[in-house]
């Protein structure tokens, strides 16, 4: 994974070495959730890890594949769903600690969570996104459609796009 971030923007700031909770505490919990990312902090993650991609109705949703089966049991591609659809899964559907022999999240109301419910839930963690890219879109599209809706303007010097998809938010730069 590629983690870029320019350097007037304070997202390497603090002490090394950094930990990065990759999909949060993902294994310990369902990965991308606002559980996983909730027990990454609880454990003193400084850095939350995540992934997006882009619903059909234009919502950016945290997930990592650009399918739903791996994590929820049901079959389709988000960039097909509408965010009602998603928000109808299973995000812990999945989730296993013992190779398959009990599902301790499943049907616990675990939801596929948008950017802006993370955004909002960990104001202070400092959060690597890596943008889904089967869209054809560029990094400075894909901040554009998330933060002109979530702003009502253009994307703020919080965050910062990097290469090979990969985007930084950085608390107390613009962002809420």
């Amino acid at each position: 994974m590629v983690i870029h971030a320019r350097r007037e923007s304070g997202f390497f700031s603090g002490p090394e070495p950094r930990l990065f909770a990759h999909r949060g505490a993902s294994a310990r919990s369902p990965e991308n959730t606002l559980e996983s990312f909730r027990l990454a902090r609880k454990a003193g993650a400084p850095y939350l890890e995540l992934d997006v991609h882009l619903s059909v109705d234009g919502q950016v949703v945290v997930i990592h594949d650009n399918s739903v089966s791996r994590t929820t049991g049901r079959r389709g591609r988000v960039e097909r769903m509408t965010l009602a659809e998603i928000r109808r899964l299973d995000a812990g559907h999945e989730f296993t600690l013992d190779r398959g022999r009990s599902f301790p999240y499943r049907a616990q109301g675990l939801l596929i969570p948008t950017l802006e419910e993370v955004l909002e839930e960990f104001p202070e963690a400092r959060i690597a996104i890596e943008l889904g890219r089967e869209l054809g879109l560029q990094e400075d599209e894909l901040s554009d459609i998330y933060l002109a809706d979530y702003m009502g303007s253009a994307p703020p010097s919080g965050l910062s796009n990097g290469p090979k998809g990969t985007s930084a938010y950085t608390p107390g730069r613009g962002v809420p």
